[in-house]
């Protein structure tokens, strides 16, 4: 099971960052949680690492002001 955690964690990061494949955050997130829930501990992390990115402001273009 544990080569299957990795197998899972792989195709979600390469989903994810659209390396080889289109990217697709949905499938990339599918596989990822697959692979967490098998016990990889880098998946939980790169998970956690994405709800961190997307639940952070967009401060958008900075301005200057004179």
């Amino acid at each position: 099971q544990t080569e299957s955690a990795e197998a899972q964690f792989r195709l979600g990061r390469m989903y994810v960052t659209g390396d080889g494949i289109p990217r697709d955050m949905t499938k990339g997130f599918y596989w990822l949680n697959r692979a967490k829930n098998n016990g990889h501990r880098r998946a939980a992390a790169l998970l956690e690492t994405l709800h961190d990115v997307s639940a952070s402001p967009n401060p958008g273009p900075a301005t200057e002001t004179k």
